[in-house]
């Protein structure tokens, strides 16, 4: 529920509650019989927020100073988000935008770092033992030039992310003395920081509209446990560019999207070898790189899709529609991930690809 109130011509209050119940389940098993990781929580999520908007200097300044609380059920805690952001209108056109806050995670995406079949992520709520509540410091400014038919916007940002959390399988082997060996959940705790920048032009009006953007950006991340030194995180995207157009012919609306990023980092295994035990048993250990020294090939793909709009029951009926879409119009062979082998003393290393050129229609009727 949000609600707003204007205190007078200089103050706008806003202020709401929220309430959210979790129920995550999520088992990972090895050959569809070792179930490795079973993880199942519920949970209550409550918030309160209110913020105010105080305008200054013929309303060209605009102070937001806000603040949430919110009760997490896990952890039996109540944590405290101040935020504050300020919008400064330079003339008619160009504003100034700087944003701070605190932000605490309390469903995580986890990533599952497996070496030889490719990382994963998965969805787990924080339980306050394996899994802490992670937060983030944001801290954003930018310029936005906005013109009747266009805009144009650049953004930094930094983010120092706290608590957050990974699970691996690499340093969980432990040997009984009949040679099986049994893997644990792991779980590490570790912080990190993401920087970047973010360059937007669009159109947003006319029969053709539109928009590209571009964002240079770094994610690095840090587990005392596995490195003593910030590596490149899973999700770390150096480039990123993405462009958007749309065109409007009667009921037509016809669009075309192309994105282009660089590669997401991954850790190899360098080599391996196998050592006979006393007992005439073999066990093969891997030699790994450095946490996420390498990097998967460059991904694109264009989406092409057409919708006609229609109204089903004349002037007093709503707008409906039927749309025919193709992703990946060119079939690019993007990789997700790599997957590796032993055969012999040898690795071998092959992809796992994303969904290839896949066409959809859908049909929507409202009431």
């Amino acid at each position: 529920s949000d609600w707003k109130y204007s205190l007078n011509e200089k103050n706008l209050l806003e202020f709401g509650a929220s309430g959210t119940y979790y129920d995550i389940n999520y088992n990972y098993s090895q050959n569809d019989t070792s179930s490795i990781l079973n993880k199942a929580n519920k949970a209550f999520l409550g918030g309160l927020y209110f913020q105010d908007k105080i305008k200054f200097l013929n309303n060209n300044l605009v102070f937001t100073p806000g603040l949430r609380a919110s009760y997490y059920s896990l952890s039996n805690k109540i944590y405290i988000e101040p935020r504050l952001g300020i919008s400064y209108l330079l003339n008619n056109n160009l504003t100034l935008n700087a944003a701070t806050g605190l932000y605490y995670q309390y469903a995580n995406r986890v990533i599952r770092e497996d070496v030889m079949s490719g990382n994963a992520d998965f969805w787990i709520l924080s339980d306050n033992a394996d899994i802490p509540v992670s937060s983030s410091k944001h801290l954003n400014i930018g310029l936005n030039y906005d013109l009747p038919n266009y805009i144009f916007s650049v953004e930094g940002y930094y983010k120092l992310n706290q608590k957050i959390s990974e699970y691996t399988l690499r340093f969980q082997r432990s040997q009984f003395p009949n040679g099986s060996a049994q893997v644990s959940e792991q779980f590490f705790t570790g912080n990190g920081y993401s920087t970047g920048l973010e360059f937007l032009a669009q159109k947003k009006s006319g029969n053709l509209s539109g928009w590209i953007s571009y964002t240079l950006a770094q994610v690095k991340n840090r587990f005392p446990e596995q490195s003593s030194k910030y590596y490149f995180a899973y999700q770390d995207v150096t480039h990123e560019l993405k462009s958007v157009l749309i065109y409007k012919f009667g009921n037509f609306d016809f669009s075309a999207t192309w994105i282009f990023s660089t590669g997401r980092p991954y850790t190899a295994p360098l080599g391996a070898y196998t050592i006979t035990q006393a007992d005439g048993l073999k066990e093969t250990f891997y030699a790994v790189s450095d946490k996420n020294t390498f990097r998967l090939p460059d991904y694109h793909r264009l989406d092409l899709a057409a919708t006609f709009r229609f109204n089903l029951f004349g002037s007093v009926g709503r707008q409906n529609a039927v749309s025919v879409s193709l992703f990946n119009a060119y079939n690019r062979k993007n990789v997700s991930s790599k997957q590796f082998q032993l055969v012999g003393n040898t690795i071998l290393e092959s992809n796992i690809n994303y969904l290839s050129i896949t066409p959809n229609v859908s049909l929507i009727f409202k009431f």
